[in-house]
């Protein structure tokens, strides 16, 4: 007997029904979810065997050991303690990391070439270790059948889209679905890896004004979110609440310590600290707009020059006095440096409206751009 579009109707919405509005483990939210966490962790345990068959675990039993005992500490620091967590090395010369539902967390010997210590291994397991607490995957098949769920209703209710039209439907869904986790669960694995790393020791939580070098060294680009992350931590954390301002080199810097005022003074202002920060904000700018939020931290440096126009390294958070060396090359350079890249941002973004050429061009030996006439 053929199925009626009411009995069909009645069936999907029944497996609707069947879905769970479980708590995230990691932001207590609801989140609407059609697995139970059994579930969740027979699929693991399923597609395990499987996962071994095709790649094979790495044969070096001393690594495995030391991978797993790693991961399991750091499970112990997670959201969710209270599951069985297992990691393997797989035998592919891939560099990739890998996580079923249910805590079956993989890590390639490709990659293992490319870690130079404990705490890179640890972030690498630690991100994957946060798709598993925050239930990333399981998230990803509700979508998945959430979205089948939604065409076939639209099939039963506008005839005229079945056929090639559905089937096209269906193809973008799952392959958007499928192609991997979405930017926002990638961000969100970051920043739990980085949590339960911290928790467990692994890693020196302390943060340090050098983190901008991810940025502007090009590791990532720097309008990336996880730089603006990372670049605002360091403007709200490091940046001396006192009248004299400037960044920090690190949280309870020592060196030259004038103040045990850690919340208000993590250190003494350094110039080239700060001026890092103003060369983040000029290498993301893309707007004059944007580009002009650099000035307060350029002139911040300059107002504190000597009167002879020497830098020193740093500065007295009450006094604004010099601290250390004086001169320093570094300052110099760093500042030389800003100055510079400000001048050629400003020459790509200030344009003529009637030739598109810049109105205040500035020519160095690297651009051979022609003068607006």
């Amino acid at each position: 007997m053929r199925p009626t579009s009411r009995t069909r109707c009645a069936a999907l919405l029944a497996a609707l029904l069947m879905a769970n509005c479980a708590q995230n483990p990691v932001t207590g939210n609801p989140n609407l979810v059609l697995l139970s966490e059994s579930q969740e962790i027979a699929i693991g345990r399923r597609e395990d065997p499987k996962v071994r068959q095709q790649y094979g675990a790495y044969d070096n039993a001393a690594l495995q050991q030391y991978v797993s005992e790693l991961g399991q500490r750091l499970a112990r620091a997670g959201h969710r303690p209270g599951i069985e967590y297992h990691f393997l090395v797989i035998d592919s010369p891939d560099v990739n990391a890998f996580a079923l539902p249910g805590g079956y967390i993989y890590i390639t010997r490709g990659i293992l070439a490319y870690l130079n210590s404990e705490a890179e291994l640890a972030a690498v397991l630690g991100h994957e270790l946060g798709h598993v607490t925050a239930r990333h995957s399981v998230q990803q098949l509700t979508a998945v059948t959430a979205a089948n769920i939604g065409v076939s209703l639209l099939q039963i209710f506008v005839p005229e889209t079945r056929g090639a039209v559905s089937d096209n439907v269906i193809n973008l869904l799952g392959g958007a679905l499928l192609s991997g986790y979405g930017r926002e669960h990638e961000l969100e694995a970051d920043r739990l890896g980085a949590e339960y790393i911290t928790r467990n020791g692994t890693v020196d939580p302390t943060i340090d004004a050098s983190l901008y070098a991810v940025g502007y060294f090009g590791v990532y680009e720097p309008t990336d979110e996880r730089v603006a992350q990372t670049m605002n931590a360091l403007r709200d954390r490091l940046w001396c609440k006192t009248p004299v301002g400037g960044i920090a080199r690190y949280e309870n810097d020592y060196y030259h310590q004038v103040s045990h005022d850690v919340a208000n003074v993590p250190g003494n202002p350094w110039f080239i600290c700060t001026l890092w920060i103003a060369q983040w904000l000029i290498k993301k700018a893309t707007t004059m707009e944007q580009l002009k939020e650099a000035i307060p931290l350029i002139e911040w440096v300059s107002d504190r020059c000597l009167p002879s126009g020497v830098l020193a390294e740093q500065v007295h958070p009450y006094s604004n006095e010099p601290l250390s060396v004086s001169p320093l090359t570094w300052s110099h350079a760093t500042f030389v440096q800003v100055v510079l890249d400000y001048l050629e941002k400003r020459t790509s973004l200030d344009l003529c409206g009637a030739c598109h050429q810049p109105t205040q061009p500035f020519r160095t030996r690297k651009t051979n751009k022609p003068l607006c006439p």
